[in-house]
């Protein structure tokens, strides 16, 4: 149903780094199901991940907790 990929991804960024979020696992594994299943929004999905794995404000905040479950997660794999 969802025809902007980059769009989703920027959402389910904005929902890992929300105070309190405890949604991390949900959020990488459809970060890694769009990077997988769709190949025009890989770039973008990297970068994502790049950006909350190298932004030292969200590391070292409250919001450090659902941001480390993503990053975890995706780079478990």
């Amino acid at each position: 149903m969802v025809t902007d990929f980059a769009w989703y991804a920027s959402v389910l960024t904005d929902v890992a780094v929300v105070l309190g979020s405890r949604h991390g696992e949900e959020v990488a594994a459809q970060l890694m199901e769009v990077a997988l299943r769709v190949e025009a929004a890989r770039p973008f999905v990297v970068e994502t991940l790049l950006s909350l794995l190298f932004d030292e404000r969200l590391v070292l905040s409250q919001a450090r907790h659902s941001v480390a479950e993503v990053c975890s997660f995706i780079f478990d794999i």
